[in-house]
């Protein structure tokens, strides 16, 4: 299932976000974009799909800056689908961010 979490307008003042949920696993990825003029130092993601009282464990790869969720230094979290739900991210301009997530058994 993929879903855009952005405006598809392809602008250098917008951010594009796109979640890719696999529902028979409960787990996916999202792909998180800053273009080089926009403005929010951060997007909440509105993530699709997820379990609200089930345990996901999340990583994240990206450029130097980024930060998901809060956490700056750290590249993974256990989060319940609450909160993985309503996650943000914050990106310097000009940078990307992966973020994966798998429901825990």
């Amino acid at each position: 299932l993929s879903l855009s979490l952005s405006d598809p307008v392809c602008a250098p003042q917008r951010w594009a976000a796109w979640q890719l949920h696999d529902p028979d696993e409960d787990s996916g990825c999202v792909t998180v974009l800053r273009r080089p003029n926009a403005t929010a130092a951060s997007l909440s993601l509105g993530l699709r799909g997820l379990t609200a009282t089930a345990q996901y464990n999340v990583s994240w790869t990206g450029t130097e800056g980024s930060g998901v969720g809060g956490f700056q230094i750290a590249r993974s979290a256990t989060l319940a689908g609450s909160a993985l739900s309503a996650l943000s991210v914050s990106l310097s301009p000009s940078t990307s961010v992966v973020v994966r997530y798998a429901k825990l058994a």
